[in-house]
């Protein structure tokens, strides 16, 4: 976040509208009327000024691609927030394990009224999953006998290989 207004900052846009076309490419034509969106929350807190809504903003995409490919809209809530900021997976070696984050999660209770009969959470990356099992935890509890699936959408980049390393 501290890049707006960057030369950069418009790449970001960009990759965001592309994961959603890629995203909305693998559903194909998958009826997800059925399923509720939720986003796992970033690693800062919403007073954070680092916060990074871009998987709100990939879902909201998403949805404009499934609105009009398939003439409907998807249902995404950010049911859970993190409610304090914490250093961001890639930035640190230390990781939290799936309960640890749990405790830092906190269920929206004003979004719950209406969800789906099933939650698919969506995170750009999925590393450990740690993330994922702290959202399920989370969820779970507050959603019983809703299923809950993930989503990860992950753009990867070899390093180069040096072809003198193959003796």
């Amino acid at each position: 976040m501290d890049r707006q207004g960057r030369p950069e900052w418009p790449n970001k846009a960009r990759n965001i509208r592309k994961a959603a076309a890629a995203l909305n490419k693998a559903f194909g034509n998958t009826d997800l009327r059925r399923f509720s969106f939720v986003p796992i929350p970033p690693s800062k807190a919403r007073t954070d000024p680092m916060y990074d809504n871009r998987m709100m903003e990939m879902l909201t995409h998403l949805n404009a691609h499934v609105r009009r490919s398939h003439g409907y809209d998807i249902d995404i809530r950010e049911l859970v927030s993190q409610t304090q900021s914490t250093a961001a997976a890639h930035e640190t070696d230390a990781r939290s394990t799936p309960t640890e984050l749990a405790a830092l999660y906190r269920v929206e209770q004003d979004t719950l009224l209406g969800v789906r009969d099933a939650i698919l959470i969506c995170d750009d990356v999925l590393t450990t999953g740690c993330h994922f099992r702290a959202m399920k935890q989370v969820l779970s509890a507050a959603l019983p006998g809703r299923p809950c699936y993930g989503v990860f959408l992950a753009r990867r980049v070899p390093e180069a290989i040096d072809v003198e390393d193959f003796d």
